[in-house]
């Protein structure tokens, strides 16, 4: 369901940045996202994916795995998340926002006050 709302939006967005890479193609990599899948087709594909990454779309569960997996590669401090993409519906992009306050950002707020604190 939430790539069914998200996917169109999640092509356009690529897209674009797919022909900005393109265009500049200083860093290695930035022809390979000009390939991209037809909307329909993106959720299967490899290419589903920003900056190298997985793109964050699903349950409040899927989120957390996928937003867990990724501490685990990196030494992140901070998530920026686009979450009202292009010709998303508002109430769809409003629902989502809260549901991810509402069951993703607590797990995370739980995890963090569990840790030892620094001396």
């Amino acid at each position: 369901m939430a790539w069914h709302a998200a996917e169109a939006g999640v092509h356009y967005m690529m897209s674009c940045y797919g022909r900005w890479f393109a265009e500049a193609n200083d860093l290695p990599g930035d022809q390979g996202v000009a390939g991209l899948p037809p909307v329909g087709k993106l959720r299967d594909s490899d290419t589903a994916s920003f900056f190298g990454e997985p793109l964050i779309i699903g349950t409040p569960d899927d989120a957390i795995e996928l937003i867990e997996a990724y501490q685990r590669r990196t030494r992140f401090t901070h998530l920026v998340m686009i979450m009202a993409l292009p010709g998303t519906d508002p109430g769809k992009v409003a629902s989502s926002m809260k549901l991810f306050a509402k069951e993703v950002l607590p797990h995370f707020r739980r995890k963090r006050s569990a840790r030892p604190k620094r001396s």
